[in-house]
């Protein structure tokens, strides 16, 4: 009897010390996606912005200079991360498709692999965007959503009052600060996601969380402490040093901005100075609010004892422009229109940690690298691959790896003529003034003749709730370390694919020794070189770059 005790003392003691064994290997992942955000962070040389959390945090984590979006607004760009495939895979190119409607019906979604993979998977906020897919994507990508329902709201103090721009106030319907009592959804996505992290911390499986954030995503409604960290005009954030669209850039590059009524643009015509000021704290302010939320999210994960097992990144879903080049929005294929922070926190690759990379990234490649982190497979074992690839390179050799993963980062926008439908936003001309004559008869491959027209291509619609069928233009930029390549073309509805000799526009910028900085942001892209004699042979090579990538995913329509 005394030997069955021992050897089962023993056998208790063997499974506890691989239970305990279990539990200390498994690697989790903590997925921060935040709207609208531009690399104005402390960390990235922008001290004028009170960023405590993320500054600590990039002292912390890999931080990425040289990251683009592969479309620069929020439904298409979250198709696409979300994926790993490229927007001429997914099909989703404004607020009327999804990945799951066509050839995406089988692929395994980021946050599915993991599941797949055996990760207890959860989310709350916005990560995929609201309806697209519908419900998040549902039991594909997400573990219980009995138990743990996916939860992503706007709350009363999501919200500014309406009204005019007052300059002697200093006040304009973009932001406010709310008091303390009102509710924001961004807190609602903190408490859920605190939900998930204590209920994951006694599973025995490893854990994927997701949390998507609403700010700095407009209207700049945050709680009025933080506006209350940026004194009210006069104070400086100065202006862009450049607000006028770059010299010599095609008009169709540029995109009036309708977001709110209190920084609609107009065609080389910046905004007032007073105004720039003022937009400008109201979006450092919800930056603010967002180091705030990402902080709390930190500070739980050491809390719970959880921060030395869980990679943690954090990015932005695509850029934005605070007035550079006329700019007050996304919905560019400009630099700032496309590039975003990302951070990644490996606490068991010290040599990453605090460490700065400069290669080129994708968002499509957040995917397989993650994974990669945790152990698990890059890819899923879908009939289609990815389009992204792991970087996990980078983590091991401490940021400069010897052969980079790419070489070239790649992004597309479209351009319209008209808003076919959509919700608050009427059917007919985009501008306020005619640009064509219109209606307009729509075929795919007998657009009208431009002609003398050419300089009206500009207040131009972002084709949101245009099918994709009815898109007119569809520029296509590539950036290397050194330049930035962009060329529109007539777009063909029937095939979805670039009418690769009907070119409308040609822009190249010169981005030597660009990384993301504070002065960079008003550095470059301020003169269109393409027609410039001297870099014919960038143009030539970088336009074989572009054509050569996108037209391998639709080959028969070469």
């Amino acid at each position: 009897k005394m030997s069955k005790m021992a050897n089962l003392d023993l056998s208790l003691v063997l499974l506890l010390l691989l239970s305990c064994s279990l539990t200390a290997a498994r690697k989790n992942v903590l997925f921060i996606v935040v709207d609208d955000l531009r690399p104005s962070i402390g960390a990235y040389g922008h001290s004028e912005l009170q960023t405590p959390n993320l500054d600590k945090f990039a002292k912390e984590s890999m931080r990425f200079t040289n990251v683009y979006v592969q479309f620069s607004y929020c439904a298409p760009s979250r198709n696409s991360f979300m994926t790993g495939r490229n927007p001429m895979r997914t099909k989703c190119f404004n607020f009327l498709d999804h990945f799951r409607e066509t050839d995406g019906q089988n692929w395994t979604s980021l946050p599915g692999h993991f599941k797949n993979s055996g990760f207890f998977t959860s989310g709350a906020g916005k990560t995929f965007h609201p309806g697209l897919p519908p419900n998040y994507d549902g039991n594909r990508s997400w573990s219980d959503l009995n138990q743990y329902p996916y939860i992503n709201k706007y709350l009363d103090g999501d919200s500014c009052t309406v009204g005019k721009y007052d300059p002697k106030k200093g006040y304009d319907t973009a932001w406010c600060g709310n008091p303390p009592t009102m509710q924001f959804g961004d807190h609602l996505t903190i408490n859920n996601t605190l939900i998930h992290l204590n209920a994951a911390k006694s599973m025995s499986q490893p854990f994927f969380i997701a949390a998507g954030f609403h700010r700095p995503h407009m209207p700049w409604a945050v709680p009025e402490k933080f506006v209350d960290m940026y004194p009210a005009p006069p104070w400086l954030p100065n202006g862009p040093a450049h607000p006028m669209q770059p010299v010599g850039s095609p008009p169709l590059a540029w995109h009036p901005c309708w977001d709110n009524p209190a920084v609609n643009t107009i065609y080389n015509t910046s905004l007032p100075m007073d105004l720039v000021r003022s937009l400008r704290k109201g979006y450092y302010s919800a930056v603010s609010f967002l180091d705030d939320n990402v902080g709390q999210l930190l500070k739980a994960l050491d809390d719970l004892g959880l921060a030395d097992e869980t990679a943690v990144a954090m990015f932005g879903d695509h850029g934005w422009q605070l007035g550079e080049h006329n700019e007050w929005c996304k919905m560019t294929n400009w630099e700032l229109g496309t590039r975003i922070p990302l951070m990644i926190k490996v606490p068991w690759m010290p040599q990453s940690m605090g460490a700065v990379s400069h290669v080129m990234v994708e968002a499509v490649d957040i995917y397989p690298t993650m994974a990669d982190l945790v152990g698990i497979s890059p890819s899923p074992n879908d009939a289609t691959p990815l389009d992204g690839v792991s970087q996990i390179a980078v983590f091991q050799n401490a940021g400069a790896p010897k052969d980079p993963p790419r070489e070239y980062a790649f992004s597309q926008f479209p351009r319209c003529f008209r808003a076919d439908q959509g919700v608050g936003q009427p059917k007919g001309m985009c501008a306020a003034h005619d640009m064509v004559p219109a209606p307009r008869a729509r075929t795919d491959l007998q657009l009208m003749s431009l002609g003398d027209n050419l300089h009206d291509l500009h207040d131009m619609c972002d084709c949101h709730w245009v099918p994709k069928e009815n898109i007119d233009f569809m520029g296509f930029a590539v950036r290397n370390q050194d330049w930035r390549f962009i060329e529109w073309y007539v777009w063909n509805g029937t095939s979805l694919s670039a009418v690769w000799d009907k070119v409308v526009g040609t822009e190249l910028y010169n981005h030597t020794g660009d990384y993301a900085t504070a002065e960079d942001f008003d550095n470059y892209e301020n003169m269109n070189q393409a027609t410039d004699p001297t870099y014919a042979n960038v143009v030539m090579m970088l336009r074989d770059v572009v054509q050569t990538h996108y037209k391998k995913f639709r080959p028969d329509a070469m």
